[in-house]
């Protein structure tokens, strides 16, 4: 199994988030998909910096999602 980790940054004074961004290299397991998840949720609010966290109540939500591969049907020649 593989997941993708997905955020989404949301503001509390407003009530409302952005769209969210889903990240595009998979990770071998939830568990490491998570741990990147806090990582980088606090590495942007760092970015961002205090006064705009503050000031808008800035938060980041963020999920793993299991990546489902179809399986493919053969082609058939004619």
């Amino acid at each position: 199994m593989e997941f993708l980790l997905t955020v989404v940054m949301c503001s509390a004074q407003v009530n409302a988030c952005l769209e969210p961004f889903q990240f595009p290299d998979p990770y071998p397991s939830i568990y490491e998909c998570m741990v990147d998840g806090y990582k980088k949720s606090g590495e942007k609010i760092i970015e961002i910096g205090p006064d705009d966290v503050n000031s808008h109540r800035l938060y980041i939500k963020f999920e793993c999602n299991e990546v489902i591969i179809m399986p493919q049907t053969p082609k058939v020649e004619t």
